[in-house]
């Protein structure tokens, strides 16, 4: 397995109860759910119900090569189209522990109008640092854009992600590669 110091975190817009229209309200099993992808056709959208992306299990339950293993990805993918009724037995065979927290960073000073905070959720942290070094280091990033000379909303190292993912998109000018098309990765 890889033994980098790993932090993985999510900035949501909204509540997840404002999101989702629900609210989750058992956190020893974290859960990320994807709105099914629409399809030409009748309905146009997948039956059933929505699906568990398995994200946080393959961050912190499979080895290096399971990751890579495209069978294992989508047997993975197939057994966890869960009702609710099964979530907690399937998620929590994969998932032992999960030391969770999340806090609010209001890093813009406006002179009228307001500023709304944003919310950070640390989902996996195997950096060592404590919460309160995490959230001064989110805090000092906000600060050191180098496209803008004040304070930005989301750390430096997401704007560059986002932004890299962008002109990626625009200058490739050529179909994406299909063996990643069924695979989770990052930037």
């Amino acid at each position: 397995m890889c033994h980098t110091p790993l932090l993985v975190c999510s900035i949501p817009s909204f509540p997840p109860e404002q999101q989702y229209n629900q609210e989750i309200t058992d956190l020893k099993q974290p859960v990320l759910v994807s709105q099914p992808k629409r399809r030409r056709g009748p309905g146009g959208t997948l039956p059933g119900p929505a699906m568990l992306i398995p994200e946080l299990c393959y961050l912190t339950g499979l080895t290096d090569k399971m990751r890579n293993d495209f069978n294992v990805m989508k047997d993975l993918a197939v057994h966890t189209r869960l009702t609710p009724e099964q979530r907690q037995r399937e998620v929590g065979r994969l998932i032992d522990y999960i030391h969770k927290y999340d806090f609010f960073i209001v890093s813009q000073a406006v002179r009228s109008g307001s500023v709304s905070p944003t919310h950070y959720n640390v989902l996996h942290d195997t950096s060592g640092l404590k919460p309160d070094h995490i959230q001064q280091l989110t805090y000092k990033l906000c600060h050191v854009y180098y496209n803008w000379p004040g304070v930005i909303r989301v750390p430096a190292p997401c704007q560059y992600a986002h932004k890299l993912a962008f002109l990626v998109g625009q200058s490739i000018h050529r179909e994406p590669n299909l063996s990643l098309s069924n695979r989770l990765y990052y930037l």
